[in-house]
């Protein structure tokens, strides 16, 4: 099912995955409580680089799935974030609203970048210059672990429009963060080698 839909749910419990498949959802995996391995994202990652996490939506859900996130990530994984606004977990949402809602959340799943930018922007005031600056400070810190350009280019411009800072000062911070960003080290390295 993870391969033929090209996609899978990761959730915390075997009572999630029961009440999934029991619903007909059936690209399920469960961590069963313990804290996800690269080596268990590796795995995933064979049948599928989709990966959508649904735990649970307490605090340490939220512990576990920010860890998960960025483990299937460095694994290669395109990973998004499953929102059950007032439910404790899937087994609850999918008893109370059944498959089909369950199915519009998973199409509604906030890709990872942008689920932590919308948690880092709760704790700013955007009429704030000195919050403004220290959003994107954070935010830049975020972004330098992007690995495609365009997606660089596309929160570059999301980031500049919501706090009016230019795109090319943002993208100075992100470069100054980054170490991988290409156009920016071997340029350091060959005046180094020259100097020497």
């Amino acid at each position: 099912e993870i391969q033929k839909l090209d996609a899978v749910i990761l959730v915390e419990g075997y009572m999630d995955v029961i009440s999934l498949y029991q619903q007909g959802v059936r690209n399920i995996a469960a961590s069963l409580g313990t804290a996800l391995t690269i080596q268990q994202a590796q795995m995933l990652k064979r049948y599928t680089e989709n990966v959508i996490i649904a735990y649970d939506s307490d605090e340490a859900g939220k512990a576990a799935s920010f860890r998960a996130m960025d483990i299937l990530y460095e694994a290669g994984c395109k990973v998004k974030i499953l929102q059950m606004k007032g439910f404790k977990d899937p087994d609850e949402y999918i008893k109370a609203n059944g498959k089909q809602a369950f199915i519009m959340l998973i199409q509604n799943a906030i890709p990872i970048i942008e689920y932590k930018l919308m948690l880092l922007k709760k704790g700013f005031n955007f009429n704030s210059t000195e919050d403004k600056v220290r959003y994107v400070q954070k935010a830049a810190d975020i972004l330098s672990k992007l690995r495609s350009e365009i997606e660089l280019d596309a929160y570059i411009k999301k980031i500049a429009a919501e706090t009016k800072i230019s795109e090319n000062a943002i993208k100075i911070e992100i470069l100054g963060n980054n170490k991988d960003i290409h156009t920016r080290v071997p340029e350091k390295k060959a005046v180094t080698n020259a100097e020497s």
